[in-house]
């Protein structure tokens, strides 16, 4: 409801007499924010966050798109600036790029013997691993990267073999992929320099 009155106040450019309130009904709100994923109910959250300039929840929410979505992006029926979607999609394009050709530069690390242990089948499997696990994966779609996403990039995975050696596992090689390449945080205040407030 919240989203539907920005959305009328936004039509009538008269904003400012709702600001005023803002605190109030987004405060009251934040106690019953939704279990965020990449749905309707997200890209309302978005709207009023930008709507009623809620720095720290438009970060929040953007992050949340960038990371789970698995395709582009829009805002069908919300008057969210066009750049604003344009950033997001960009964003998560990027990330997904950097995280791709980590593993690949993880992969041609095995077969140079550069990471694992000194054993020849502990190289072997790990390099063989990680191939079929990029293989199995829509890593090799172009832009804009349907049916992938950062989540989804460090889901199920072969995990171990039986070897004591600590590089078997391919726990820390996507930790590192997830956590090297973060995603480039949106701050909300960028935006003025486009005039959108």
């Amino acid at each position: 409801m919240l989203a539907k009155v920005a959305a009328v106040a936004d039509y009538y450019d008269c904003k400012n007499v709702l600001y005023i309130m803002a605190d109030i009904w987004v405060g009251s709100l934040d106690e019953k924010a939704p279990n965020l994923t990449c749905s309707r109910d997200l890209a309302f959250w978005l709207w009023v966050a930008w709507f009623f300039k809620i720095p720290e929840k438009f970060t929040q929410y953007t992050l949340i798109l960038m990371s789970r979505s698995d395709g582009w992006i829009a805002f069908p029926g919300l008057p969210i600036p066009d750049q604003v979607i344009e950033s997001i999609n960009q964003s998560r394009q990027e990330v997904i790029e950097s995280m791709i050709n980590l593993l690949y530069k993880t992969r041609e690390a095995f077969l140079g013997g550069k990471k694992a242990c000194w054993m020849f089948e502990c190289k072997s499997i790990m390099y063989g691993a990680l191939t079929m696990h990029i293989q199995s994966s829509p890593f090799l779609s172009p832009r804009p990267y349907e049916h992938l996403s950062e989540t989804s990039m460090s889901g199920p995975r072969p995990s171990t073999y039986l070897h004591s050696c600590s590089a078997s596992t391919f726990t820390s090689v996507f930790q590192v992929v997830k956590l090297t390449h973060c995603i480039k945080e949106l701050d909300l205040d960028s935006f003025k320099a486009f005039g959108f407030y």
